[in-house]
């Protein structure tokens, strides 16, 4: 089940990722400042290892915020519903709703470009809520790490540029993340199945 997790979490900080940066084209062409990854990477391998710690506990620690503010909305929905005397519904689709709001207004005012960040919040947030309703922590956690790590990385095609190393060391720790969930996903059972013949 770990393993399973692990693996929907790389999926899910993997979608993230790709809707970022189709967002980040329509940007481009409307002239939006371009995003910039983190520059710990480019300073060096003592630097980029120090950043590769940091996304374990910062990444633990967003999933809780996230967590506790979905449950506070639970909560509060619940008690809005038993307040006015209706009958409990899903209260925890209408706290994700209510989450994905709260988001798209704190994103959408920082906006310069709403019509292009309207969508990318709405989704991002959404598959957010979708995680932690459907799947729970472990893959939130993890698809938290996977976009901050791969998000911030200044990935180039060109194996002899400086930073290279230190950014191939993130991706490949991602890669190596996925490996070790998909390896225990499997319960035991073995990778490949030979016939007799």
């Amino acid at each position: 089940m770990v393993g399973r997790d692990i693996l929907f979490g790389v999926a899910f900080g993997t979608l993230w990722l790709v809707i970022f940066q189709l967002g980040n084209i329509p940007l481009a062409r409307l002239g939006a400042a371009p995003q910039l990854s983190g520059s710990a990477y480019l300073l060096g391998g003592r630097q980029a290892l120090g950043q590769w710690l940091m996304q374990i506990p910062s990444s633990i620690f967003g999933t809780m915020q996230f967590f506790f503010l979905l449950l506070g909305l639970k909560v509060l929905v619940e008690f809005l519903f038993r307040l006015v005397g209706l009958k409990a519904v899903r209260s925890d689709w209408i706290a994700a709703v209510l989450f994905v709001v709260i988001f798209l207004g704190m994103r959408g005012l920082q906006s310069t470009h709403l019509s292009v960040d309207l969508p990318v919040i709405v989704l991002v947030w959404g598959i957010l809520a979708l995680i932690v309703l459907r799947f729970g922590l472990v893959p939130l956690a993890v698809g938290a790490f996977t976009v901050d790590m791969l998000g911030n990385l200044p990935l180039t095609a060109d194996f002899s540029a400086w930073y290279a190393p230190t950014a191939f060391l993130a991706l490949l720790s991602v890669l190596a993340l996925a490996g070790w969930g998909f390896y225990h996903s499997l319960g035991g059972e073995p990778l490949w199945v030979v016939e007799p013949e």
